[in-house]
């Protein structure tokens, strides 16, 4: 039996970029690799191991092929240098949501000159220039209200319930303190008409004159007028 083991230097700096007529311009050293890599016996274990590579740019892969036995100091070390094409003059830009080079970055993307792809823009932020340039931020919601700071980014702002309905509140206020006052001097009013009517129950009696009942003074008592 074999063990192979693989390491990945981190990606080139150089970008590979394409020609104007779509080839590379490393096409002389660079070679497409479009078969596809079979075991070579069926009783062992197909592994995989994935390493991440960016548009416009290399890496060097290293495999390590050895034998099982410990006894057996053979070793073979292999390198593959694999390269991505990159886009060309008039798309210049890979964006990472269509998966295809573009010339205009899609909205919350920016045209990153240095990577040569759309990078995302800052958190909340819909069109920016940079990361730290935001332009334009994601529309407001009825839980947040978003605002460009002065440092670029887009800062979120909760909307409190007291807050977006700060009028309605303070005239519904209003009118239940209006409403308990009027409660308030209703019941004043009917408990001092009630006390009132109480103590100050007198009988009042009223004569005819044409009644044969007359009011009793007392005797001797004069009817004057002062």
């Amino acid at each position: 039996g074999q063990e192979v083991s693989t390491t990945a230097l981190p990606n080139g700096t150089g970008n590979v970029a394409n020609s104007s007529d779509g080839s590379s311009a490393e096409g002389a050293s660079l070679r497409r690799l479009t078969q596809e890599v079979r075991s070579g016996e069926s009783q062992l274990r197909e592994a995989s191991a994935s390493f991440m590579l960016d548009v416009g740019f290399s890496r060097t892969l290293e495999l390590i092929v050895q034998c099982a036995d410990a006894t057996q100091a053979s070793i073979g070390r292999y390198k593959l240098e694999v390269a991505r094409e990159g886009c060309g003059p008039k798309r210049p830009y890979f964006d990472p949501q269509k998966k295809f080079c573009v010339f205009f970055c899609s909205a919350g993307f920016y045209r990153n000159a240095e990577t040569h792809r759309c990078s995302h823009c800052n958190t909340n932020c819909k069109q920016c220039t940079g990361l730290l340039e935001c332009n334009m931020c994601v529309p407001d919601t009825a839980d947040y209200t978003y605002s460009i700071q002065p440092d670029g980014k887009c800062r979120a702002n909760a909307n409190h319930l007291f807050k977006r309905y700060r009028w309605w509140c303070i005239g519904l206020g209003v009118l239940l303190v209006l409403l308990l006052l009027f409660g308030c001097a209703g019941i004043c009013q009917l408990c001092c008409g009630l006390g009132s009517s109480r103590g100050g129950h007198q009988k009042v009696r009223t004569y005819d004159s044409d009644s044969d009942e007359a009011p009793a003074y007392a005797p001797g008592g004069r009817l004057a007028m002062y």
